[in-house]
């Protein structure tokens, strides 16, 4: 989603229908197929024929479970990076603060920015 964000997408659609938005809308869809978004949602979303407030809750619980994805990808992305315990193990999450003798490696920023990047949006 370059050019809309999820919520204003969902914002546009309500004030002027799907057919306003087709090509966001397919882009949407492509991306959430990816993130192995149910196919059902997808499904509901897609057809021109259900009801629009069908597709309009469709469109929300997508929004919602990409962005959870999206979140927990990140999570996930960050613990990478934290430091390992004395048994190998990793801390859920990373508490420490960025700064003189940080653990944190400088280029983690443009690591978390680029893996977001590839991620679900």
């Amino acid at each position: 989603m370059d050019t809309l964000t999820g919520t204003a997408l969902a914002e546009a659609i309500v004030a002027d229908g799907f057919d306003a938005h087709r090509s966001a809308l397919a882009e949407l869809l492509n991306r959430a197929h990816q993130c192995q978004v149910d196919e059902v949602l997808l499904s509901i979303l897609s057809d021109d024929t259900t009801p629009r407030v069908a597709r309009e809750r469709a469109l929300g619980r997508v929004l919602v479970f990409m962005q959870y994805r999206r979140r927990k990808a990140l999570e996930d992305h960050e613990d990478l990076w934290a430091p390992r315990r004395s048994n190998g193990s990793r801390p859920v999450r990373s508490t420490h603060q960025v700064g003189k003798g940080s653990a944190e490696r400088p280029s983690d920023q443009s690591d978390r920015e680029q893996t977001e990047s590839a991620l679900c949006r």
